[in-house]
């Protein structure tokens, strides 16, 4: 059963089903948002073997029937402007397949044609720009290298690849992202000096890397996290960096920060943020848990683009319920965040809160978003957030659309 739900300022109103019972992978989800709130939802049918389905929706109306684009797990999804290119991308054992919404609203399914050389292959990011144009990065690595290779597609529907891909030797961590322009951005840490830094590398839309450059280099004896890329649809990047000392003390994070349009990095002051996420308008939101045991504090904080923080807003959830994981961030096209984390209710699956904060601030009361023991996927237009999860011990995909929250 997979059900659309539209909560009011404090509860869920109840769900409506938008495809039969079945049996569905916890955690194979996507979902994508455009501005007109046009959106897509991905996912993994595990009925008759693992099958990727697709639904979409035109503005803030209802969603359309499900559609089943072949044998695989689903991976990542993009909505296309006034809902044509929307495009989809599974896995098929070995293979990475893509499917294209057509004008009329049929799907048309290719094999991805640009599988880079070595193992671990990661579809780094998906986005397709205001003219259509598609661009996809993935990322593999062998036994030495990190590779990341981009492909477009254009009006033509077929994709195209790169002459030249980035090939990092010393890659410790990494990750890479496509924004809504079409530029890829790769992150990777890397050892300078004997002292761990964060490299940046940037992929104009034209196809042209830009030389690696450093943008943060840890303490002494101080270890980085994988960098985590973030784009926004206008261009804009960070990239959160997570520093850990000697002593397994984790502090002096830092984002990275290039507005759109920009070839210039800001860092940050340091902060402990786990997520961050970028509006369609480049208003950038953070969060992260404070305290320690029954006594964790959701926290959020803006990050203007001079890299300084606003004055961190705690989001107290229910005093009974203690938070363990998360939280998750997302900001509407007016800049309004959301935020969602996974509680521990000691029975049953886990449970997912969520608060969005009033446009002339505060934070709304949290509500319940659902539950689950699989990932939960968050996606921000202009005017809501949404949400997929599966529910039921995999019988259920649940949807929830978060409204904007009155200013109450």
């Amino acid at each position: 059963m997979i059900v659309l739900a539209l909560p009011a300022v404090a509860t869920a109103t109840s769900p409506t089903r938008i495809a039969p019972s079945g049996s569905y992978d916890q955690y194979t989800l996507a979902v994508d948002i455009e501005p007109d709130d046009s959106a897509i939802f991905g996912w993994t049918s595990l009925e008759g073997g693992p099958h990727a389905e697709v639904a979409t929706r035109a503005g803030s109306g209802r969603f359309g029937s499900p559609t089943r684009l072949g044998a695989g797990r689903m991976l990542t999804v993009a909505e296309g402007p006034g809902r044509v290119g929307a495009t989809a991308v599974w896995r098929d054992g070995g293979a990475l397949r893509t499917a294209r919404q057509d004008a009329a609203g049929r799907w048309q399914s290719q094999a991805l044609p640009i599988p880079p050389g070595g193992s671990s292959i990661r579809v780094a990011g998906l986005d397709i720009d205001r003219t259509g144009t598609a661009t996809v990065a993935i990322e593999s690595r062998d036994a030495r290298r990190w590779i990341v290779r981009a492909g477009r597609r254009g009006s033509n529907g077929r994709w195209s690849t790169d002459a030249r891909d980035l090939v990092v030797d010393d890659a410790v961590a990494a990750q890479a992202g496509v924004d809504g322009t079409g530029g890829v951005t790769a992150a990777w840490v890397s050892l300078d000096e004997g002292r761990q830094s964060v490299r940046v590398s940037s992929r104009a839309p034209s196809g042209t890397w830009s030389n690696p450059r450093i943008v943060f280099t840890a303490a002494a004896e101080a270890s980085l996290a994988e960098p985590r890329v973030v784009t926004g649809s206008r261009g804009d990047v960070a990239v959160v960096i997570s520093q850990t000392t000697a002593t397994g003390v984790v502090g002096g994070g830092r984002v990275a920060l290039r507005s759109a349009g920009s070839t210039t990095w800001v860092i940050s002051r340091p902060t402990a943020a786990s997520s961050v996420a970028i509006s369609s308008r480049g208003a950038i939101w953070a969060g992260w848990l404070e305290g320690t045991g029954r006594r964790r504090t959701v926290v959020a904080s803006r990050l203007d683009a001079d890299g300084k923080w606003t004055r961190k807003e705690q989001v107290r959830g229910p005093a009974s319920v203690p938070i363990v994981g998360g939280p998750g961030v997302a900001v509407n096209g007016d800049g309004q965040p959301f935020l969602w984390w996974v509680a521990d209710t000691a029975t049953g699956p886990d449970s997912w809160f969520s608060s969005s904060r009033r446009p002339a601030g505060g934070w709304q009361a949290p509500q319940l978003l659902g539950r689950t023991n699989g990932s939960i996927e968050v996606a921000a237009g202009t005017d809501e957030a949404l949400a997929i999860w599966v529910q039921d011990a995999g019988e259920a995909v649940a949807v929830t659309a978060l409204a904007r929250q009155a200013d109450r």
